[in-house]
């Protein structure tokens, strides 16, 4: 296998940590820089910029083949595969992660198992996914192209509607975590307070567009690395591009718990599950025949057995949430890895 592209894709995952890590920073001081709450700025505005990557890439798969003249029916599987990819890699791989980390610490003793997080907003981000993602999936059995573009209306608007009642609650119901490290833009340009708020405004900007390049060139390595391996276009959308496009959520939720910021870090990937069953789903529907085989079903089921284990885990009264019973949703990912090799 060739040197450089394995070096390359290496760089590319070191530089998505990286800029991950300025975007967590740039979104905190966004937040107290507006006065806005953690729950809205967790599902709103870092699950928007962290989930700009998978949005374009299902966009790329489609429109590349029709510019480029190559295979559209392999850019269409890759852009289904990527839509249904993502949700399924944050409902299963990002909660086990983001409860793994909570648990190692804890062993270090450097915090408890309990995910300190408003259980009522978690509850109801669940809720709003379920309805968006179960209207998308239904949409497959449906054959009219005209009301198949009604559902397309019909989830964006219903992430609009999400957003505000989001503003709404965290308005008067949600804890704010305040307390965050300097802007680094602070640190490149010095004595400049009196524009920090352009600073924080650029240094989100300059995050958003670093994420969304790195992850975009890895995606593309990926692509090369699975012709090389002779790896399936759908097996390949639906497994390897969603592990570069879900970095930035999984990775802000490992900065945000090892800071405390438990809300923060549930939050952004609840709210990303539900930009995504909103916006790239409207996408698949849109601009593929959005329809399914064995392979979509099983990542679907297992979409759902994720959901399962989480609602599950709120069933306790307060505000926490176990991490070991959280770390239960690296099950269904194990699962539909051991029914894509063994049953096919």
């Amino acid at each position: 296998m060739n040197t450089f592209l394995i070096i390359s894709t290496i760089a590319m995952l070191y530089l998505i940590t990286l800029f991950c890590d300025i975007f967590t920073n740039a979104v905190e001081h966004l937040g107290n820089y507006f006065n806005i709450q953690d729950g809205a700025l967790g599902s709103i505005f870092a699950a928007v910029g962290t989930a700009f990557p998978e949005t374009v890439l299902p966009l790329i798969a489609v429109f590349g083949a029709y510019i480029s003249g190559s295979d559209i029916n392999m850019g269409k599987e890759i852009g289904k595969g990527a839509v249904l990819g993502s949700p399924f890699m944050l409902s299963t791989v990002a909660f086990f992660l983001v409860a793994l980390s909570v648990i190692i610490l804890s062993a270090a003793k450097k915090r408890d198992t309990k995910i300190n997080t408003d259980r009522k907003l978690f509850l109801r981000d669940l809720k709003f996914f379920m309805i968006a993602y179960s209207v998308g999936i239904l949409t497959a059995f449906v054959h009219s192209a005209i009301l198949k573009n009604i559902v397309v209306v019909c989830l964006l608007s219903f992430y609009l509607v999400y957003a505000v009642r989001t503003l709404k609650l965290c308005h008067t119901d949600c804890n704010c975590e305040n307390e965050c490290d300097e802007l680094i833009f602070s640190k490149v340009f010095k004595n400049a307070d009196n524009i920090k708020g352009y600073l924080i405004f650029a240094q989100f900007l300059f995050a958003i567009g670093g994420l969304v390049l790195s992850s975009h060139y890895f995606v593309e390595n990926i692509k090369e690395i699975s012709v090389i391996l002779s790896v399936p276009a759908m097996i390949l959308s639906l497994f390897l591009a969603p592990v570069a496009t879900e970095l930035p959520e999984i990775i802000n939720g490992l900065v945000w718990s090892k800071k405390g910021k438990d809300t923060l870090a549930i939050s952004n990937i609840t709210g990303a599950m539900i930009f995504q069953a909103c916006i790239p789903m409207s996408i698949g529907i849109f601009f593929t025949d959005w329809t399914f085989e064995t392979k979509e079903i099983y990542n679907i089921l297992a979409v759902y057995s994720s959901l399962l284990i989480l609602i599950c885990t709120t069933f306790n009264k307060g505000r926490n949430i176990d991490a070991k019973a959280l770390i239960l949703c690296g099950i269904p990912y194990i699962l539909y890895v051991f029914a894509i090799i063994i049953l096919g």
